[in-house]
């Protein structure tokens, strides 16, 4: 499950939208850290940072193409953003060009 879905395409454009699951999961996760070192939990703290890591190994996997076609768009000045990464009802959007 890729951190970005496509929402919209054209031969100008496609339109990427953020999975804002991704950055809920990255919260709890945080949480879920930060109460394993303040409670002294072993289990709870190795257990969030065993999902830390798999959160970053899988963003990065599966978001890959997407991030490259987006920074290469960027440095020609063709991408336009809109929305919120934290927010489900308006979602972070990003037009590429082709």
């Amino acid at each position: 499950m890729s951190p970005y879905k496509v929402v919209d395409e054209s031969e100008a454009y496609v339109i990427y939208e953020y999975r804002t699951a991704y950055t809920w999961t990255l919260y709890a996760i945080l949480v879920a850290l930060a109460a394993g070192i303040s409670i002294p939990n072993d289990f709870l703290g190795g257990l969030a940072a065993v999902a830390a890591v798999g959160y970053f190994v899988a963003k990065l996997a599966l978001g890959a193409k997407v991030t490259e076609q987006v920074k290469q768009a960027m440095q020609s000045g063709g991408v336009q953003i809109s929305g919120s990464k934290v927010s489900f009802s308006n979602p972070l959007r990003i037009r590429v060009p082709r």
